[in-house]
């Protein structure tokens, strides 16, 4: 019984350690996303210099609606410069997130399979040489 539980334990054990080595890369490819889209938009922004991109704040005016609505709504307004569209930069970090699920799900997928292989391995070496091992 307790050579059982120290499998287990060692089981869960290294499961516990693979989900942290995974979460630190999910960690890496997400930051490395976010400073991707950052960079992106500090060079599309001001050709070359991030800090002076991180200082223009973005231009704002009144737009009336043709809504219901009496009051005017801020809407941005498209620099010629241009600038990364937050709506990409979003949908890239949506994608980071999405590609470190799935690189989770898939190793967790594989190492159950395996296991489950494992187990069908010993059946069939009782099936061949029989329940006495001869």
């Amino acid at each position: 019984m307790e050579v059982n539980a120290d499998g287990y334990v060692t089981l869960k054990l290294t499961a516990s350690w693979l989900a942290m080595r995974l979460d630190f890369v999910g960690i890496l490819i997400i930051a490395g996303t976010g400073a991707l889209c950052i960079e992106v938009w500090g060079l599309r922004r001001d050709k070359g210099s991030l800090a002076v991109a991180s200082a223009i704040p973005p231009p704002y005016i009144a737009r009336p609606q043709a809504t219901h609505c009496t009051r005017p709504h801020l809407a941005p307004v498209h620099t010629p410069q241009g600038g990364l569209d937050p709506s990409l930069a979003g949908l890239a970090l949506l994608y980071a997130l999405e590609l470190t699920r799935y690189l989770k799900q898939c190793t967790n997928m594989a190492s159950q399979s395996e296991s489950n292989l494992t187990s069908v391995e010993r059946i069939m070496e009782v099936w061949t040489r029989g329940w006495c091992g001869c």
